[in-house]
């Protein structure tokens, strides 16, 4: 026996002169549209079972992280390196221009996303890039090959072995991260009078740095002033003398420059 809703019930066991009496006639509970209907209402049901299983199970991959995920990681680690369980964390000399290439692509992508005005698309990609083992890798060797690389931040830790580069590796990709204090330290200036202030971040913390530029320096590029050359990439002081020549080589040019300078402008800024 079937499961009979209100409504239903209610037409069947009206008398004929009744009210709902006309529709008993027209009604045909045993036709393909209401088995339609019900299936279509199955379905819906079946969606929103399936959606809260999905939900649930959501939750428990990101608060558990489950080590099947970390499994999978150091094997997906050992393959991009080439060889043995992913414990050195730094590529084969032939796989850093695969390393390069990934991030090349990422970045061309977040630059054509720029162009077309897909802001939601920019910071998708920027998303994915932060979360890249090659950006990762890239970042941590940006930091071993600084000429600062021998300085300690407050930790006094340094990257010197391949350990340690392979645990900075790691820690790039944990979301429970905690920016450290500056070290500061005094250094002399170049006219000799007074003192620089300088600060003097960790290895994590400069491993982070050089991984957000990776995402933030494709953006700054497109969007910058064309004829600004200070601390730019692929941009030297040659590029400025040549754009200084093409202004100032025509007749109508300006025939004077005027230089300022604020003295003391870092040194005490808030």
């Amino acid at each position: 026996m079937t499961q009979q809703t209100g409504i239903r019930r209610e037409l069947e066991a009206a008398p004929l002169g009744a009210a709902g009496a006309s529709l008993r006639q027209a009604v045909d509970w045993r036709s393909n549209e209401w088995k339609r209907a019900n299936r279509n209402v199955r379905c819906l049901q079946r969606r929103i079972v399936e959606a809260q299983q999905l939900r649930l199970l959501y939750r428990v991959l990101r608060r558990g992280r489950l080590k099947c995920l970390s499994r999978v990681r150091r094997k997906q680690q050992a393959r991009f390196l080439g060889e043995g369980d992913g414990s050195n964390a730094i590529p084969l000399p032939g796989n850093w221009k695969r390393a390069n290439r990934n991030v090349r692509r990422l970045q061309r992508r977040i630059v054509q996303a720029q162009q077309q005005g897909k802001k939601r698309t920019v910071r998708a990609l920027q998303f994915i890039l932060t979360r890249s083992y090659s950006a990762h890798c890239l970042a941590v060797r940006r930091v071993v090959e600084n000429p600062g690389r021998c300085t300690p931040g407050v930790d006094g830790q340094i990257l010197d072995t391949p350990e340690k580069k392979a645990q900075a590796v790691e820690k790039l990709s944990a979301e429970d991260y905690q920016p450290q204090p500056l070290k500061r330290v005094y250094i002399a200036k170049k006219n000799g009078k007074g003192r620089r202030p300088l600060g003097i971040p960790t290895m994590d913390d400069r491993a982070h740095q050089a991984l957000h530029l990776l995402a933030l320096e494709p953006l700054a590029e497109t969007t910058a002033d064309p004829n600004s050359y200070g601390f730019r990439k692929e941009r030297s002081v040659a590029d400025a003398i040549e754009q200084c020549f093409i202004l100032l080589s025509r007749s109508t040019s300006p025939q004077w420059i005027l230089e300022g300078d604020i003295q003391s402008c870092f040194d005490h800024a808030c």
